[in-house]
């Protein structure tokens, strides 16, 4: 069974080239360990929510839940230039240009720990300000504004892990991404079990076991770059942005950061008047939005798929490839969506039991 499951592995390699091969093969070897990587992460969310929910209280978990809503927002807007590092770094990866490739990658570099630690600073600067936005429920405040605090202290090392993940995913390395958040991730929930069930630190204890899994995942990704091949590998004495590359790194990220960020302003609106009718209420809430989650984190892992799909062909001049890569990955990402959506239908109320774990 084991042996099994390492040649099921092997299949996706650790640097995938795009512009060759049949394409839906290409994308769903990329794909899946992508969706893998964010159901992943979903569920160490989950986690974090349900068993401060189980072992502490409602008033935990509603206030988890609020926190989370309350850093997505500046998440996003990291997430969308990610996916301009990636672009820009796939398209040279796809040109076999070795000089722009090797400046990519230290300007992404370089970007992540500017990004990062402006992240940090303005969470923690403008906690106090974005929970009163939220109208955060008395009951919940302080437990709110603590967790918030945490993980927004944390920024800059989940910017170094988001920016290296995609410096790796635009090379065609999704598996390793998938291995450093599956090591971070058990790190995270058996400390979330440590800290809650044995130390009882409730909202704490899950702050602070995010913020290790958060170092850990951002020295696995870095540790990985200083290891790569040739004009791949990362070095420290290299880190210097290039001005044209950020101006494009900018100019392709800016628009995909607001992008992402316009679903997650959405959610916390509609956050804001469900926490008008108390913590109960926001509890329910938090444990909807997870199952949702799900659904949205592999369609999303589709779309990432599909940037590093175009942008490596891109790169190498394949424009007839990038439409029929484009239309065949819609079609994967409609056809799996129809599919899960119907589940979530049919399973409804044993997915939102197990978000609780009641």
């Amino acid at each position: 069974m084991i042996m099994k499951c390492k040649q099921i592995f092997s299949l996706f390699s650790r640097n995938i080239d795009m512009t060759q091969g049949r394409i839906i093969r290409q994308l769903l070897l990329f794909s899946f360990p992508l969706i893998l990587t964010n159901l992943l992460q979903q569920f160490y969310n989950m986690a974090d929510a349900a068993i401060v929910g189980r072992f502490d209280s409602a008033a935990s978990l509603a206030a988890v839940g609020v926190a989370g809503t309350a850093t997505t927002v500046l998440i996003c807007f990291l997430n969308g230039f990610v996916n301009g590092v990636s672009i820009v770094v796939a398209q040279n990866y796809g040109s076999g240009n070795g000089t722009l490739l090797e400046k990519s990658i230290h300007t992404a570099y370089a970007l992540s720990l500017i990004a990062g630690l402006f992240l940090t600073v303005t969470g923690l600067l403008c906690s106090t300000a974005i929970l009163g936005l939220l109208n955060v429920p008395e009951d919940i405040y302080d437990a709110t504004l603590l967790y918030t605090r945490i993980v927004f202290s944390g920024s800059i090392f989940n910017s170094v892990y988001c920016f290296s993940a995609g410096i790796l995913r635009a090379e065609g390395d999704s598996r390793n991404p998938l291995i450093f958040l599956a090591i971070s991730g058990m790190v995270n929930v058996l400390l979330n079990m440590i800290l809650v069930i044995w130390f009882h630190l409730g909202v704490a204890g899950v702050g602070i076991a995010t913020l290790v899994s958060q170092i850990l995942s951002a020295v696995l990704a870095t540790i990985s770059l200083l290891r790569a091949d040739g004009v791949c590998r990362l070095s420290f004495r290299k880190l210097v942005p290039d001005l044209a590359i950020t101006k494009e790194i900018f100019r392709l990220g800016i628009p995909a950061s607001i992008q992402s960020a316009m679903f997650s302003i959405s959610n916390t609106a509609i956050l804001s008047s469900v926490n008008r009718f108390g913590s109960t209420m926001t509890a329910g809430c938090t444990a909807a939005g997870n199952v949702e989650g799900c659904l949205f984190q592999v369609t999303s892992a589709f779309g990432a798929s599909a940037v590093t799909f175009s942008s490596q062909n891109y790169g190498a001049g394949n424009k007839k490839r990038i439409k029929q890569g484009a239309l065949q990955c819609s079609l994967l990402t409609m056809g799996t969506s129809f599919i899960l959506g119907i589940l979530i239908l049919l399973s409804g109320n044993q997915l939102l039991q197990s978000a609780l774990l009641n």
